[in-house]
C-alpha cells in the first residue's frame, strides 16, 4: 500500500527480494528490520535505508524523494524441482533443489527486478546440473548426488545469483520413481546377462580350440608312431609309464622265450610225424633254430646229409649203400626204429632219451 508503513509483513514462502514499489507522501520511510527502502532522488541519486542506519549515494541536502522500492532482507528458500537426462538420454533424474538466497545489493536487486528467484535461477541450475547428469546412469543416483554436492559446497556455483545481487547456496537431492527404478534394473540385469554370456562364449571358443590344437597334436604323434611300426608303440607307452618299464620288459623277455619254446615243440613235431625229414631242410631248421638263439648238437635223430659226391671208380671199395627217405611207400618198412644205421655216424636218441639241443640261456 503506498505511503503505509505500518502494516507489511513479509510471507513465509517468498518468491523473490523485490517487494513492491510507491511514491512517497512525506520524507524517508521508517526503518524495518525485515525490509530495506531504497528511496530514489532525481539525476540518480539514491538511500537505502535499513534498521542499521541509511547510507546515502549522492544525495543533495533537502533533496526530495522521487519513489522507494521495499525489498526483503534475511535469508529466504526458494525450490526448484527439474527432470535431467540421465546417460544415454533415454531416462531422467528428478531434481529437488533448495536455493537459499539472501540480498547482497540492493540497487542490483532494483534494477533487475527480481521478484521470482525460482525463475531467474531455474536456467542457469539446470544448465549446470545437466552437465553432471548426463555422465550417470539412472541407477547412479548417489554418485551424482555426490558430484553436485560437492560442487555446491566448495563453492564452484556460489556466483549463480551475482547478477541478480543475491548470494545463492544450492542444496540438491536426486529422487527416481518406482517405474524408472524398475526399468533400470532390468536394463542392467540384461546388460549382465549379455556380458555374462559373451564370456561364456569366449571361454567356450577357447577351450574348443585348445582341444582342437590338443587332438591335433595327437594324431600327429600317433601317426608317426603307426609308421615306424611296433618298436615305436612301444617306445611309446614305456615312456608315458615310466615306472612300469622295468615289469613290461620283463614280459616281453618272458613272451619272447614262449615263442622260442613253442617254436622249438612245432619243430620237432614236424620231425617227429616225419614232415621234415630231408637233409637240406633239416640243416636249415638247425640255422633257424640257432638264429632264434638254440644250441644244436648233433642230427635231429635223423641219417646224416647223403654225400651227393661220384660213387667209386673202378677199384674203389664201394661206399655205404643208397639213402631212401622213410616217407617212400614200402621203403624201409620196420628197418627204421629210431637206431641208427651201423654204416652211419649218428648219435643215439632212444625214444626215453631227451633230444640233443638246448636253449641259449640253458633251458630246454
Amino acid at each position: 500500500m503506498p505511503g503505509d508503513d505500518h502494516d507489511l509483513s513479509l510471507p513465509d514462502q517468498l518468491a523473490g527480494p523485490f517487494l513492491r514499489e510507491y511514491v512517497p507522501t512525506g520524507g524517508l520511510p521508517q526503518p524495518r528490520s525485515q525490509i530495506a527502502s531504497v528511496v530514489f532522488y532525481g539525476k540518480g541519486a539514491y538511500s537505502i535505508v535499513t534498521a542499521r542506519g541509511t547510507e546515502h549515494f549522492g544525495r543533495r541536502l533537502m533533496a526530495r524523494p522521487v519513489t522507494v522500492c521495499e525489498i526483503a532482507r534475511g535469508t529466504h528458500v526458494t525450490r526448484l524441482e527439474v527432470e535431467l537426462p540421465a546417460r544415454g538420454g533415454a531416462t531422467f533424474f528428478r531434481v529437488e533443489v533448495d536455493a537459499h538466497w539472501s540480498v547482497t545489493d540492493h540497487l542490483v536487486v532494483v534494477e533487475e527486478r527480481v521478484t521470482d528467484v525460482a525463475e531467474r535461477l531455474h536456467g542457469p541450475v539446470v544448465e549446470r546440473l545437466r552437465q553432471i547428469c548426463e555422465q550417470y546412469r539412472v541407477d547412479e543416483v548417489p554418485e551424482a548426488e555426490r558430484v553436485v554436492g560437492a560442487r555446491c559446497q566448495d563453492g564452484g556455483w556460489d556466483d549463480l545469483g551475482h547478477g541478480l545481487g543475491l548470494r545463492v547456496r544450492l542444496f540438491v537431492r536426486f529422487t527416481t520413481d518406482e517405474k524408472t527404478l524398475a526399468q533400470a534394473d532390468g536394463r542392467r540385469d540384461l546388460a549382465w546377462e549379455d556380458e555374462r554370456r559373451r564370456h561364456a562364449h569366449d571361454g567356450d571358443l577357447v577351450a574348443e580350440r585348445h582341444r582342437v590344437e590338443l587332438l591335433q597334436m595327437r594324431m600327429r604323434a600317433f601317426q608317426t608312431m603307426i609308421e615306424r611300426g611296433q618298436w615305436s608303440q612301444l617306445a611309446y607307452m614305456l615312456a608315458e609309464r615310466p615306472e612300469e618299464a622295468r615289469a613290461y620288459l620283463e614280459l616281453l623277455r618272458q613272451e619272447a622265450r614262449a615263442d622260442r619254446r613253442g617254436l622249438l615243440d612245432t619243430t620237432l613235431g614236424l620231425i617227429k610225424d616225419g614232415v621234415i625229414q630231408s637233409p637240406e631242410l633239416e640243416e636249415q631248421v638247425t640255422g633257424l633254430l640257432k638264429e632264434g638263439g638254440f644250441q644244436i648238437r648233433g642230427s635231429l635223430n635223423r641219417p646224416p646229409r647223403r654225400s651227393l659226391e661220384p660213387g667209386p671208380g673202378p677199384g674203389k671199395q664201394p661206399g655205404p649203400p643208397d639213402y631212401t627217405p622213410t616217407w617212400v611207400d614200402g621203403a624201409g618198412q620196420g628197418a627204421w626204429d629210431g637206431a641208427p644205421s651201423q654204416e652211419w655216424d649218428a648219435e643215439p636218441a632212444g625214444p626215453d632219451e631227451e633230444w640233443p639241443w638246448e636253449t641259449g640261456d640253458g633251458a630246454r
